[in-house]
């Protein structure tokens, strides 16, 4: 299923862009009183719900986007070629500053999982672009792309023993797609 919400402001701050990274989503351990990520105003019923039942998640996970992205602008919870034991999600953080800030999480019970993750502006691949493939316990990203209403994520993973993988598709989210 995909929940989208509204897309939150258009004014882009390149000193915001330029500051985030890797290594600045580092963030501090977070505790039970960390709260997770606000919902976007617009956002639907089912989006309010995910957030709601992975709230633990996404306090464990400390918000790798850091800075002003703190309210989520679109989830998936159920990835193309995910065989149904809903082993990922993505998440799109907005923050009002023209971009979105994407991460693929590993949902999986035990340690980390080879994953790929590519996300673009558009519907096809070319400037803008961004992935991040190698083996993460948590999450794969995140990603900042330009906020163009309409973006599209590929998603691979799979853990050692697999030879397939346990989720392999690509999808377009966005009103404008």
């Amino acid at each position: 299923m995909i929940k989208k919400s509204v897309a939150v402001g258009v004014s882009a701050l390149t000193a915001v862009l330029l500051s985030l990274g890797s290594a600045s989503a580092q963030a501090a351990v977070p505790s039970e009183s960390t709260p997770a990520p606000g919902v976007a105003a617009g956002a639907d019923t089912e989006t309010r719900q995910w957030v709601e039942d992975n709230a633990t998640m996404l306090r464990a996970a400390a918000n790798p986007c850091g800075g002003p992205y703190q309210t989520i602008a679109y989830v998936d919870g159920r990835l193309p070629g995910d065989g149904g034991d809903d082993d990922g999600s993505m998440v799109a953080y907005a923050g009002g500053t023209g971009y979105l800030c994407v991460v693929f999480y590993n949902e999986t019970p035990g340690g980390a999982n080879e994953m790929y993750f590519n996300v673009c502006p558009g519907k096809t691949s070319g400037p803008g672009c961004g992935t991040d493939d190698g083996k993460f316990g948590s999450h794969a990203g995140p990603i900042t792309i330009s906020d163009t209403g309409c973006f599209t994520a590929a998603y691979k993973m799979r853990n050692e023993k697999d030879t397939v993988w346990l989720i392999n598709g690509k999808r377009s989210y966005g009103a404008r797609c």
